[in-house]
């Protein structure tokens, strides 16, 4: 696989594309009905990966990001900013 080459995501059901307004391969959320619990949440990225996790760990993300704990890292006008200490809060 090269570094821009999607992911085989038959059997996926898609769920939402971040960005999509370009035709670079933006990152994708997709749902594996056909994965064990703790994998079922598959997240693509424009580089060839993907990372898994359950239902209950996306829950925590998306908390997380309506309580402003991802703020910081995209500043006031969505530009990058330094990171917090990892898991602070």
């Amino acid at each position: 696989m090269t570094d821009h080459e999607p992911l085989p995501t038959a059997g996926l059901q898609h769920v939402t594309t971040f960005c999509g307004q370009c035709s670079c391969g933006c990152p994708e959320l997709f749902v594996d009905p056909a994965a064990d619990e703790d994998r079922r949440v598959v997240v693509t990225d424009d580089f060839g990966s993907s990372i898994r996790m359950s239902l209950a760990q996306l829950a925590v993300i998306v908390d997380d990001a309506r309580n402003g704990v991802l703020d910081d890292l995209l500043g006031a006008g969505g530009s990058s900013a330094p990171l917090r200490a990892a898991g602070a809060r």
